[in-house]
């Protein structure tokens, strides 16, 4: 594929074999021929060639090595992109070839690979053939600046946990989907709670409301339920299947919390507690929309290997914090006003319970946010 520029006219064929090869494996011998019009062509042809042909050398050496850790058919598609750019495969072997790669997956696959599992398993293509054709890329830079072992090897240990780290990504990609729903929700909620306070009473507005939520709580559970299944199959190396969990109890809460609301009338003896409610409401809305912003976050920014390109992450999860302090002093306020309603024990039963269901749902999601910033964001796994 690397002559194909030249169009070349294959003619023939032929199987070979040396003892001097490694292992005295056969080889094919494939001859052809490019037909060039004037002698200026005819040099221009020889050495795009020759640029070309260099670059097989050791190769079969290179495939070997590489095959380690991908599939041969990956394993080529390495070196032909490495030929392509002009990096070769000369100074991944120079520099140790596959043991400088066993070196490097020491440091960054404890978290992603179990004991013996193949690389391929774990990275996928195309974002396997793109790590591996950095890494060949690395080696020969590392050649031309005449950098230490030590450092090429940091180099590869960082494009290896890039390219665990896009696992990652996939996983949070599903919880991410979840925390719209999530939000989705919660507007929904907050929305009915607004026309409570507004007195505009509207059982087909309400019954319309709470289906949705409904629906997008039976969304959030099947997502729950492939996020097990997968992370039974392959462990991304993070507690994803606490997280999605998470998520899902907080829209579980919030769809507990439209259903109490049913039958509910907004009166005199209402008023304060409606109010309290909706105060609360409103601070789900603002955790739910900040986890989702730290969740997108931590999904584009998962790559990189340092905390200091984060600061939109650090934010919300600040944010979420605060929030979830505020939704505490409004429970408070909440229950000093109905216990001034005592007298209607049924009525307070139900108020209690969905402020109840709002706050826990708040508590998940800070939760959710909290277990994400300990199991991405420490030292071993993208930096101090």
């Amino acid at each position: 594929s690397m002559l194909e520029p030249y169009q070349p006219e294959w003619k023939q064929l032929a199987m070979r074999s040396s003892e001097d090869l490694e292992e005295g494996e056969r080889f094919y011998v494939l001859r052809g021929a490019i037909e060039v019009a004037t002698p200026a062509a005819k040099e221009r042809v020889l050495e795009g060639v020759g640029s070309r042909l260099v670059f097989l050398i050791d190769w079969n050496k290179a495939r070997k090595r590489l095959r380690n850790f991908l599939p041969n058919r990956v394993a080529v598609s390495v070196l032909e992109n490495a030929a392509r750019m002009e990096v070769g495969h000369m100074a991944f072997l120079k520099m140790g070839g596959d043991e400088l790669i066993y070196q490097a997956l020491d440091v960054a696959a404890t978290e992603y690979l179990r004991h013996g599992e193949p690389f391929h398993t774990a990275v996928k293509n195309p974002i396997a053939i793109d790590c591996f054709t950095e890494i060949l890329k690395i080696c020969r830079e590392g050649i031309d600046a005449e950098d230490s072992i030590q450092v090429v090897r940091d180099r590869i240990v960082a494009s290896l946990t890039q390219a665990f780290m896009s696992k990652i990504r996939g996983n949070l990609g599903a919880c991410r989907k979840q925390a719209g729903l999530v939000v989705e929700s919660a507007l929904t909620l907050e929305q009915i709670l607004r026309f409570f306070r507004l007195r505009k009473e509207s059982q087909e507005f309400y019954h319309r409301s709470r289906e949705r939520i409904a629906g997008w709580e039976n969304e959030a559970d099947d997502i729950l339920n492939r996020v097990r299944r997968k992370e039974s199959q392959k462990p991304s190396g993070l507690p994803v299947r606490e997280l999605s969990g998470s998520v899902d109890d907080a829209l579980d809460n919030i769809d507990q919390a439209a259903y109490y609301l049913d039958g509910l009338r907004y009166r005199t003896k209402e008023a304060d507690a409606i109010r309290a409610l909706s105060d609360t409401s409103a601070i789900l809305v603002r955790c739910a929309q900040e986890f989702y912003k730290a969740l997108s976050a931590a999904s584009e920014a998962s790559s990189r290997r340092s905390q200091e390109d984060l600061p939109e992450f650090f934010e919300s999860i600040g944010r979420l914090d605060q929030l979830t302090k505020k939704k505490n002093a409004r429970q408070r306020e909440f229950l000093e006003t109905i216990f001034e309603m005592s007298e209607h024990s049924g009525l307070v039963a139900r108020l209690r319970e969905i402020e109840g269901r709002i706050s826990v749902a708040v508590d998940s999601l800070s939760s959710a946010g909290f277990l994400l910033y300990d199991s991405i964001f420490t030292p071993g796994q993208i930096g101090n």
